[in-house]
């Protein structure tokens, strides 16, 4: 059985990022989801949120994420070692 929240640990697996850095970027999804009203617990994450915001091509993103917004120069600071720029297909 898949679990709903994911901590650091699965984040840096997943992404290849550190840990601490996994932290930073669950910290940012959580303020997301915070200011959708919608209740977070600290260090983790909706699994089905981190899919969407990170593994989804822009088409393929749910209809729920489509008012969800990430401030470019938020993305360039995270995206340190090309992840989005890679996930996209463009230059951050």
């Amino acid at each position: 059985m898949t679990r709903q929240l994911i901590g650091a640990e699965e984040v840096a697996e997943i992404t290849g990022m550190s840990k601490s850095y996994s932290f930073k970027l669950i910290k940012t999804l959580n303020a997301e989801l915070a200011a959708q009203g919608i209740m977070t617990i600290p260090g983790k994450v909706q699994r089905s949120y981190f899919e969407a915001r990170l593994l989804s091509a822009p088409s393929k993103q749910k209809v729920a994420m489509t008012n969800v917004s990430w401030p470019r120069q938020e993305a360039r600071d995270l995206d340190s070692r090309g992840l989005v720029s890679q996930l996209y297909g463009r230059a951050s």
